[in-house]
């Protein structure tokens, strides 16, 4: 089965995708369920990534209860991701010249811009722009918090939503830290779900969509409270006396944002992944109520 999610990666699929299509090539018709294990995805990954292949016109799927997913022809299959990796080639070469006068333009502008530094001189400036970074972003959002930053995020709504955003509607990954204790208190409280019910988010779409990745870490660990966004820009939220967030800076700097973007990157790891779909089922019996 390696060997078959290798040569499906070479086509242009994901790994999860990769691999999802191969349990499907091995196992037959199967329910998302039986195609999570046998794939080893994660079911709250599974879903979006079947309506993807499914978009893509390779698998199919059933109108029963469960429904069921199948392969479409072998064949007609392998000519579908072809004639996907040559429209993609013929773009690139059509495009080819701009591209390179663009990034070429780029280099040049990184080389010689100096970082940019903005300070915001209250709470709600500094949480207004961090919204607005949500919503900048175009392929990945990094966020690393204590416990009062998260309840402060979660009080006043606005981040929630501009991360919806983001992540819903514009594909952005999004990775999370938190103190382990605010994790713990995420997973089973339910002020998170009411929160987004009465802002009249999807919450449980949002974490279905496979890239929300949340986990929760030491507090000893969590030296600072931060947000980089594409490995561009990094917000810093200050903070006052009572440890309240009071002001914060915004630095537009390529070589701090990457730099940052690896520190976020080794407390990652060290992170405990939350249990989402445990998360999913509290906020659907939150919906229901």
């Amino acid at each position: 089965m390696e060997e078959i999610i290798d040569k499906l990666k070479r086509l242009g699929l994901t790994e999860y995708q990769s691999k999802a299509l191969a349990a499907l090539l091995k196992g037959g018709e199967m329910p998302a369920t039986q195609i999570a294990t046998a794939a080893g995805v994660p079911i709250t990954k599974l879903y979006s990534i079947l309506e993807a292949l499914s978009d893509m016109g390779l698998i199919v799927v059933s109108l029963s209860r469960p429904k069921l997913y199948r392969v479409i022809d072998v064949k007609l299959m392998i000519n579908q991701l072809v004639k996907r990796q040559e429209a993609v080639l013929q773009v690139l070469q059509q495009e080819k010249e701009g591209l390179i006068r663009e990034l070429t333009g780029k280099q040049k502008q990184s080389k010689s811009q100096p970082a940019r530094v903005q300070y915001f001189g209250s709470s709600e400036a500094m949480w207004n722009e961090m919204c607005k970074m949500a919503l900048r972003a175009k392929h990945t959002l990094r966020a690393c918090a204590d416990t009062i930053a998260w309840s402060e995020c979660i009080a006043i709504g606005t981040p929630l939503k501009a991360w919806h955003t983001a992540v819903v509607k514009k594909h952005v990954e999004s990775y999370n830290l938190s103190p382990a204790e605010t994790g713990a208190a995420i997973e089973s409280e339910k002020e998170y779900g009411t929160k987004a019910l009465k802002l009249g988010l999807d919450i449980v779409r949002y974490y279905l969509t496979g890239r929300v990745h949340d986990r929760s870490i030491d507090p000893k660990l969590l030296l600072h409270s931060f947000i980089v966004r594409d490995e561009e820009e990094v917000a810093f939220a200050l903070k006052n006396e009572n440890n309240e967030t009071c002001s914060g800076i915004l630095i537009v700097d390529r070589q701090l944002a990457q730099g940052m973007a690896q520190y976020f990157d080794q407390l990652f790891k060290l992170g405990k992944p939350f249990n989402q779909l445990e998360i999913v089922k509290s906020l659907v019996k939150i919906f229901k109520h």
